[in-house]
């Protein structure tokens, strides 16, 4: 649990002045604007202006709510720091 929220995985370790923490979150096949929101809602609940958050897209990921999730949480070089790992495959939207 993390203010109130829970992560997947938090590893926690014993820094030189305080106890440093980062969540994982974990995501399979991002792939619909229902699982993007959601995704987009449970990140926000984790207050990544004030946590480190490595999120994980594995298995089948749009490449349109890729990119649209690295705009909405664009990372920065200063503490805490959010990154986006994908996994599997990136799918381009099909052709009509």
């Amino acid at each position: 649990r993390h203010l109130g929220t829970t992560a997947d995985i938090c590893v926690e370790w014993d820094g030189f002045i305080s106890t440093e923490r980062v969540l994982i979150e974990l995501k399979r096949n991002l792939n619909s604007k229902s699982e993007f929101n959601r995704l987009v809602g449970q990140i926000a609940d984790l207050k990544p202006d004030r946590t480190n958050i490595i999120v994980v897209l594995c298995g089948e990921t749009s490449a349109q709510w890729l990119d649209r999730l690295k705009a909405t949480f664009k990372p920065s070089w200063l503490p805490p720091t959010l990154a986006i790992l994908v996994r599997e495959s990136v799918t381009s939207p099909s052709s009509p």
